[in-house]
């Protein structure tokens, strides 16, 4: 009995031994639960229990080991199975109080906390101590929670990851996920979708807070019919998002909203970057707060207006794919307020730029790429085309639409951009339309190859009802608009009511195949009209109108009012003489130009000439008949620019444009060899102009570029001798 008792007494004290030496290596980073093998009496210390440990083995429920009395810092590890029961959840504020770590062993697919349809039984509300790192939520299904499944507020900045959140239930105007009070809560990586919800229920909700959303997928919950619901909700709040998927959604991808209660630090523009929006039933990306949007994909979206973006707060939208979307208007990006045109009327109307952006594919009545109601809007370095434009009459009133970018009232910028092969269905479409439009500037931009099916062209300008207090005009500037063509009546360019400026452009090939004759230029000044209206074309190059198809001969330039003409070729427009200027053509003012029509040549105006102008590869063949290229840069002996090898070449002849331009006018940027005298042409002033003389080198006092200084500098100098551009101060 004795050698039993010793026995035993052994055993105990080699098992009390083998414990104090685990419990002296375990140093309380690591807890362990398992809802299978597990014993909340257990310490948690090891994932599995060996006897000879006695009470070293896992937890088994996740609350047991939230609240173990354990140092901060510590990480939770979480085995496979299904999580039920309060014991499971509601343990948020101990993480975060702790800045615990709760992780799944393996992922979300293998390890589910069923919520019971518990009502927010998550939530992150502990302020967040800067010291300290914040709580981890990571690698969890979570299911079947009520009204909010995870809850952040009161300046946590807790963190979920990994997590996939679905078959909850959602109040309205919650979120699956619900960030409050200042909350800077990160959510990474996770996946919300397949839950349902009331009337404006989210997958993610922010007010007042500033959470951080990567990696995630997002899908919105779905409501009953006729109620709406969102992706991602944010109301006064400052979230980040990056590199998020929102698809699926039956209504709008992302809504980032302000209004007056909107607390100060979270006043600034809101960043989405990176993120996918597709295939969602309403708008992808609303925007009622200043946001920058940048390196998007939005595709494949429908909505009544604005499929992909709607804008109606300031916005920069930088280097995206807006593709493939589908609305009544701008099914790309409609800015503005559909239901009140005025909404942002004077100095409150929202700014907007859109920078570095491919818009393709996508299909609207009318401005199915931008559509700009009451806007201030600069598209810079742009791709818009491929773009549908269905164009029936009652969108916008009287039929005024556009295949590809339709601005109506306020200002706009279009620069260094191609608006190329879109398409219109039915009446004006124009791929640029500017209706009632304030100041509209298009520099330095391809308008080419655009096709409608009635009316249209290159660009439309109207700008009678444009606002009285501000200035109404249009200016094209360098701009290639080459090949439009509509089955009716076809501009490359038709403007009326306001100062318009056409200078430096080339407008070429313009073609209608069955209507009246095409026009290169179609322009009406009015001096007396309100506003008034003025038209000057300088420096323009106007060809092969009516060339390119089999409808009618064409136009090179359609004149209504007293339209300054000056500097411009206006040359092989209809095969043959008599067709460059059509209209009330006495009202031109020519000068200083080539026309292909002698009467119109040598009675109006002054300084211009009727002769071939030997443009780079334009060859006269049969009868007279000219066979033209696309280079419209004129010959020279000396020097000519070649766009092909972007190199300077050399011609056997020189065309009579060059040096031939008004002498008044400055020489602009041509270069070093420009003879002291502005060329002719669409690259006349220009740095491509053709040249007649080659200079050793600059002179300072060379003002007009002839490589000499003589009485024409001097006579420069002296005419703006002691004149000033100093802002005096006010007295």
């Amino acid at each position: 009995m004795k050698k039993e008792f010793l026995f035993l007494l052994i055993v105990l004290a080699s098992c009390l031994i083998l414990s104090n030496a685990f419990a002296e290596q375990y140093d309380g980073s690591i807890i362990y639960v398992n809802a299978v093998i597990g014993n909340d009496s257990w310490t948690g210390w090891a994932p599995t229990h060996d006897s000879q440990y006695q009470d070293h083995g896992p937890k088994k429920t996740i609350m047991a080991a939230c609240g173990q009395n354990t140092a901060p810092n510590v990480t939770i590890i979480v085995a496979d199975g299904i999580y039920i029961g309060p014991d499971n959840i509601g343990f948020a504020d101990i993480l975060e109080q702790k800045s615990l770590t709760l992780r799944s062993a393996n992922g979300p697919e293998n390890c589910i906390i069923d919520c019971g349809a518990q009502s927010a039984p998550f939530q992150f509300v502990r302020p967040h101590n800067p010291d300290e790192p914040g709580a981890v939520m990571d690698g969890f299904t979570i299911i079947n929670a009520r009204d909010i499944a995870v809850k952040f507020g009161n300046s946590s900045a807790a963190t979920i990851a990994n997590c996939v959140l679905s078959g909850n239930w959602i109040a309205a105007s919650a979120g699956v996920i619900t960030c409050r009070n200042r909350t800077t809560a990160h959510i990474v990586n996770c996946t919300i979708e397949s839950n349902t919800g009331e009337q404006s229920a989210a997958g993610i909700r922010c007010t007042n807070s500033a959470p951080n959303m990567t990696g995630c997928s997002i899908v919105a919950p779905a409501t009953p019919a006729w109620q709406f619901a969102y992706a991602i909700s944010s109301l006064n709040a400052l979230p980040t998002i990056t590199g998020c998927t929102i698809f699926r959604s039956t209504g709008i991808g992302i809504h980032l909203m302000s209004d007056e209660g909107v607390v100060p630090e979270y006043a600034a523009p809101i960043a989405v970057s990176d993120c996918t929006l597709t295939n969602n039933t309403d708008t992808a990306l609303l925007l009622q707060a200043d946001a920058v949007i940048t390196d998007c994909r939005i595709s494949s979206n429908t909505a009544e207006v604005g499929a992909g973006i709607l804008l109606q707060a300031d916005a920069v939208i930088t280097d995206c794919t807006i593709s493939s979307n589908m609305a009544d208007l701008g099914a790309g990006i409609f800015v503005g307020d559909p239901e009140n045109p005025y909404a942002y009327d004077g100095p409150d109307r929202i700014d907007v730029t859109i920078s570095g952006c491919r818009i393709t594919g996508n299909t609207a009545f009318s401005g199915p790429a931008v559509y700009s109601l009451d806007a201030d809007v600069a598209i810079n370095d742009c791709i818009v085309s491929e773009n549908y434009a269905l164009l029936y009459n009652q969108y916008p009133p009287g039929g005024r639409g556009a295949s590809a970018i339709c601005l109506r009232f306020g200002n706009f910028k279009i620069t260094n951009s191609a608006i190329t092969a879109n398409y219109g269905e039915d009446v004006s479409g124009y791929a640029v339309g500017c209706f009632d439009a304030a100041d509209v500037q298009i520099a330095d931009c391809d308008i080419s190859e655009n096709f409608a099916f009635g009316a249209g062209g290159g660009i439309v300008f109207d700008g009678e009802n444009g606002r009285d207090s501000e200035a109404v005009g249009l200016t094209v500037e360098r701009c290639e608009i080459r090949h439009n063509t509509a089955l009716q009546e076809c501009y490359g360019i038709v403007c009326e009511h306001g100062a318009i400026r056409i200078a430096n452009s080339v407008v070429a090939y313009t073609d209608s195949e069955e209507g009246p004759p095409p026009i290169g230029i179609s322009a009406r000044a009015e001096p007396f009209s309100n506003p008034p209206s003025s038209v000057d074309i300088v420096n323009c190059t106007v060809a092969g109108t009516g060339f390119g198809g089999e409808g009618p001969l064409g136009y090179g330039i359609e004149v209504y009012g007293p339209i300054n003409i000056t500097n411009s070729i206006v040359w092989y427009n209809g095969y043959g003489p008599g067709e460059a200027i059509t209209g009330n053509r006495h009202e031109a003012n020519v000068s200083y130009s080539n026309v292909e029509h002698p009467r119109y040549a040598e009675v109006v105006g002054n300084g211009n000439i009727c002769v071939e102008p030997l443009f780079a590869d334009t060859d006269i063949v049969q009868q007279g008949v000219p066979e033209l290229g696309e280079d419209f840069h004129l010959k020279s002996e000396v020097g000519r620019y070649d766009p092909a090898s972007e190199s300077w070449v050399q011609d056997d002849v020189t065309s009579p444009g060059v040096d031939a331009g008004d002498p008044t006018m400055h020489v602009g940027d041509e270069p070093l060899s420009s003879g002291g005298r502005i060329n002719m042409g669409a690259y006349g002033g220009t740095a491509q102009a053709s040249i007649t003389a080659i200079c050793t080198g600059p002179i300072p006092a060379d003002l007009n570029n002839d490589c000499m200084v003589n009485l024409t500098d001097l006579a420069t100098v002296a005419q703006y001798w002691l004149v000033s551009t100093i802002e005096q101060p006010e007295q």
